[in-house]
């Protein structure tokens, strides 16, 4: 573990008692004393501290990342609730190893959890399956850039190389990691899949088995 962390800060409009209770309220879901069970994160979580229902901090108890740890803050504001949450402690092989995607998931994690606080819902959005494409990409001003490409994947099979820009993916624009998550989310292995990209002033096209 390290000091590897991602965070986010968000405005919902019940103030942190009700933010409080509302997070209480799920802690059957996690099923032991000192346990509680996060929306976004979905998982179950130790306590390790509170204070006066105005911070939780609790710690992992499931993979992915299980160990690390959450601190949520809720502090008081004109218009109801400023929320901060952290999570820390992260391997950093494991970060590295998933690249851009570690971050985009991230995000889409404090999504779900501001959605909970907001309106109460657990929208289960942020663990639709990945299938990751194969490669490591890198954003340029201009699109994508492969980095890397694993052997025996759908991008080595594909035909993509380290340099070449990724333009599309069944169909789909890239632009950026965001993007090509989603697509990862939607494509399944079996599926035909069709690639375009540039490989220094050529635009190719090929289709490849997911």
């Amino acid at each position: 573990m390290n000091d590897i962390q991602m965070e986010s800060t968000f405005t919902v409009d019940a103030t942190p008692a009700e933010a409080w209770k509302a997070l209480e309220e799920l802690r059957g879901r996690a099923g032991g004393p000192g346990e509680w069970w996060l929306p976004g994160f979905e998982c179950r979580c130790g306590e390790v501290d509170v204070v006066d229902e105005r911070q939780l901090t609790v710690r992992k108890l499931e993979q992915p990342c299980a160990d690390t740890l959450i601190a949520i803050t809720f502090e008081h504001v004109d218009t109801g609730s400023r929320i901060r949450v952290v999570q820390s402690g992260f391997d950093e092989r494991f970060v590295a190893g998933a690249g851009d995607a570690f971050w985009t998931h991230g995000q889409h994690i404090f999504a779900d959890l501001h959605l909970f606080f907001e309106v109460g819902v657990i929208a289960k959005r942020a663990w639709a399956a990945w299938s990751p494409l194969g490669a490591r990409v890198l954003p340029e001003p201009y699109g994508l850039r492969v980095v890397t490409v694993r052997p025996g994947t759908w991008a080595e099979r594909v035909g993509l190389e380290a340099s070449d820009i990724l333009l599309t993916v069944s169909g789909a624009p890239l632009y950026t990691p965001q993007e090509l998550g989603i697509v990862e989310r939607i494509v399944r292995t079996g599926d035909e899949v069709v690639a375009t990209w540039a490989r220094g002033s050529d635009r190719c096209e090929a289709t490849a088995t997911y």
